[in-house]
């Protein structure tokens, strides 16, 4: 089942990053101002650091509520790395991971790919 969601999320920010590639290009750098979720739900932002000649890297989250309130924030290393968008996932998926331990339902996740 792992291995189906490092799978599944590789493809879909594969796909993120070939549209976000193409936008890019045609579009003005905007500085990215953090957006509340709706309702009772938290956001996860996360992030992941890769170094290609040492073939590892880090990973970061965060947790919010709707009132921008941090519930939950996470940071790590990770070695064993494949590339950036392995960072990006792995830290997607501790952020998911920690939610779903804590009970937190409805969240939405954001990650920093590109």
């Amino acid at each position: 089942m792992a291995d189906d969601l490092a799978f599944i999320s590789r493809q879909n920010a594969e796909e993120y990053l070939s549209i976000s590639t193409q936008e890019k290009a045609s579009a003005s750098r905007e500085k990215k101002k953090w957006c509340r979720p709706s309702g009772d739900q938290m956001k996860i932002n996360s992030d992941g650091a890769f170094h290609p000649a040492a073939g590892d890297g880090g990973w970061g989250f965060v947790i919010r509520n709707a009132a921008g309130e941090v519930m939950r924030a996470g940071a790590g290393k990770i070695q064993k790395l494949l590339d950036a968008i392995h960072a990006e996932v792995a830290a997607c998926c501790e952020g998911v991971r920690v939610a779903a331990e804590c009970g937190m339902g409805h969240a939405q996740a954001s990650a920093s790919i590109g």
